[in-house]
């Protein structure tokens, strides 16, 4: 399975609970990354992960997980949220698959967390082998996963 991080810098742009409250269950991310976007709008899946720092330390937190069927870009040169070029969601004829989580939840393994941190902002491709430290949140009922409505 290929799947896609992409980073929600919460000192830019806020708490990532607000953006999934605001996107009425079609959800959605952003990337300047044309080959990652077209990519990921070909049915593979994107896990939107909250960046913050707290007490000096980086910390990741995953707020929703959806597969992106459509790849947006604005008109001439005009950008999403003033940055961004190009955003994924999903095709109104297609039922939304994900889920996303009431509040954002930690992400814990320590290698996943290594791997990340070295990564760019906008979207990047996540090697196989940690797609299911993700998982692993998304499956633990403790955590709460919520499906998306359609």
């Amino acid at each position: 399975m290929t799947a896609y991080a992409v980073k929600h810098v919460y000192e830019e742009r806020g708490s990532l609970v607000r953006a999934i409250q605001d996107f009425n269950n079609i959800p959605h991310s952003y990337t300047s990354k044309k080959k990652e976007a077209e990519d990921a709008a070909r049915g593979n899946a994107i896990y939107v992960i909250e960046v913050s720092k707290e007490k000096g330390m980086t910390i990741y937190k995953l707020g929703y997980k959806f597969i992106s069927t459509e790849v947006f870009k604005k008109a001439g040169n005009a950008l999403w949220l003033d940055r961004y070029k190009y955003k994924n969601t999903v095709s109104y004829s297609k039922s939304v698959i994900g889920c996303y989580f009431g509040l954002p939840v930690l992400i814990d393994s320590p290698e996943f967390n290594e791997w990340f941190k070295g990564e760019t902002y906008g979207m990047t491709k996540i090697p196989e082998n940690l797609i299911d430290e993700l998982e692993k949140l998304i499956l633990n009922p403790i955590n709460m996963a919520k499906q998306f409505k359609t």
